[in-house]
């Protein structure tokens, strides 16, 4: 049974947390309504991975040219080992992705276009707390 778990700790990996910035998560209301009236919960958001910065945590990227570098990811453990999913402010939620808090929720831009490109749509799930 020990060696079983052991086995079982060594299979764990994860993707390592960006090293520059700290995330932020915009704050987003839910609320739930029915016969009874209508409750809010405070809710905040977080931005889908794949909109996000992935690097060695420095400055090299681990996804460029439309695939992941095979210097840095040459499978998948040693990919989550070498590479950083960086946070996003309060700042480059506005000004990258478009993504602003307002007073009944987030207003989203479908395009946001910065000096390094253009944005479109980007994707956000709500989290189970403040």
């Amino acid at each position: 049974m020990l060696r079983l778990g052991a086995v079982l700790v060594g299979c764990a990996w994860a993707q390592q947390p960006g090293v520059h910035t700290e995330e932020y998560h915009p704050k987003m209301p839910l609320w739930t309504c029915g016969s009874y009236g209508c409750s809010k919960e405070d809710k905040t958001i977080t931005l889908d991975a794949n909109w996000r910065w992935l690097h060695n945590g420095q400055y090299t990227n681990c996804y460029k040219d439309g695939g992941f570098d095979e210097t840095l990811c040459p499978d998948p453990l040693t990919c989550a080992e070498n590479c950083h999913l960086e946070g996003n402010s309060e700042k480059e939620y506005k000004s990258t992705y478009g993504i602003k808090e307002t007073n009944k929720g987030i207003k989203m831009n479908f395009v946001t276009t910065t000096k390094y490109g253009s944005n479109f749509g980007s994707p956000v799930y709500m989290m189970d707390g403040p």
